[in-house]
Formats: C-alpha cells, sequence, structure tokens
C-alpha cells in the first residue's frame, strides 16, 4: 500500500494556485474569456487534457 505524502501534494497545491489562479474562481471577464479559448483548445485533444479540463470545467461554470 502506497501513503500519501502530504508534503509533495502540498507543493503541487502551491505550484497549482501559483499557476493557476483562477482555480478559486475567475475574478475578471478577461480572465474568463482567457480561460474560454484555453478550454476550446484543450477539448480538441480531451484524452491529454483531461484533468486540466476537469479543472477548469467547474471553475467556468460558476460564472
Amino acid at each position: 500500500m502506497r501513503i500519501m505524502n502530504v508534503e509533495v501534494m502540498q507543493e503541487v497545491s502551491r505550484q497549482i494556485e501559483a499557476t493557476m489562479p483562477w482555480i478559486h474562481g475567475i475574478t475578471s471577464r478577461k480572465q474568463y474569456d482567457e480561460l474560454i479559448e484555453l478550454m476550446d483548445s484543450l477539448v480538441e485533444d480531451y484524452d491529454t487534457n483531461q484533468t486540466l479540463i476537469d479543472l477548469m470545467f467547474p471553475v467556468i461554470e460558476q460564472i
């Protein structure tokens, strides 16, 4: 059985928040437009981008 490494997950979380500041919600129309444009390109290769799409979709859907 593999034990989850909390320190590694915390570091990944910090990196996600730094790279994807919208993860906790969209703060501007510009950010929304950029995410829609990004989503359009990501869905072209859904299998490769599924995790990112799964992160983005609920955030975009909140608007």
